[in-house]
C-alpha cells in the first residue's frame, strides 16, 4: 500500500490535476492536465502518458478526428520510438471489416510497427497481423494476404517460444475475409 501511495504521488507530481480529474470522471480536465505536463516536460509524454491521452481521446464525442490527429502527431514526432508506434498501431488499425480510422494513417502506423518489431518476437507476429488488416483497409489486398500468411507461418514455427493466444485463429479469420473480398 505504501508503494502504491508513493507511486500515486509521483503521478501527481508529473501530471498535476490528472488523478483528481480522472476520479471525478472529468476527461476534459484530465486531457488539459496531460497537455500541460507535456508542455512542461516533453519527455513525460513518451514515457507512457501518450497511452492515457489516446484512451481519453477515444472516449470523446469527436473521438475519431481527435485520435487521428494525435496519432498523426505522434507518428511524425516519435517515428523512432517503437513503443509509441506499436501502441498507435494497436489503437487505430481496425482488425475487422469495419474501418474506424483513416486507413492511410493506420497503414503508416502498422507498416512502421512491423518494420520496427524484433524478428521472431511475439510482437512481430501481432504487428504483421495488424499490417495485414491495415493493408486490406488501404486497398492492398495482396499485401494484406502476404502479411497475414507470414504472421501465421511464424506463429506455427515459433509456437513453443511464445504464447500467441488466439493469433493463429485471428490470422485464419483475416485470411478468409481478405480472400472472400477478391471474389
Amino acid at each position: 500500500i505504501a508503494a502504491a501511495k508513493a507511486e500515486s504521488g509521483k503521478t501527481d507530481d508529473r501530471y498535476p490535476g490528472y488523478r483528481e480529474a480522472m476520479e471525478r470522471g472529468d476527461t476534459a480536465a484530465a486531457l488539459a492536465s496531460l497537455n500541460a505536463a507535456f508542455r512542461a516536460d516533453p519527455s513525460s509524454e513518451t514515457n507512457g502518458a501518450y497511452q492515457w491521452k489516446l484512451m481519453l481521446l477515444l472516449q470523446g464525442k469527436d473521438s475519431r478526428a481527435a485520435v487521428e490527429e494525435y496519432s498523426k502527431d505522434l507518428l511524425a514526432r516519435c517515428r523512432a520510438n517503437d513503443d509509441v508506434v506499436g501502441f498507435v498501431s494497436a489503437i487505430i488499425v481496425s482488425t475487422d471489416e469495419e474501418v474506424r480510422f483513416d486507413p492511410t494513417v493506420a497503414y503508416d502506423a502498422a507498416e512502421l510497427s512491423a518494420q520496427q518489431a524484433k524478428p521472431d518476437s511475439r510482437w512481430q507476429q501481432f504487428a504483421l497481423w495488424r499490417l495485414g488488416w491495415a493493408s486490406f483497409h488501404a486497398g492492398k489486398r495482396e499485401q494484406a494476404i502476404a502479411s497475414v500468411e507470414k504472421a501465421l507461418a511464424n506463429v506455427e514455427r515459433l509456437k513453443g517460444a511464445h504464447d500467441f493466444e488466439n493469433l493463429a485463429d485471428e490470422c485464419n479469420d483475416a485470411l478468409r475475409v481478405f480472400r472472400k473480398a477478391a471474389k
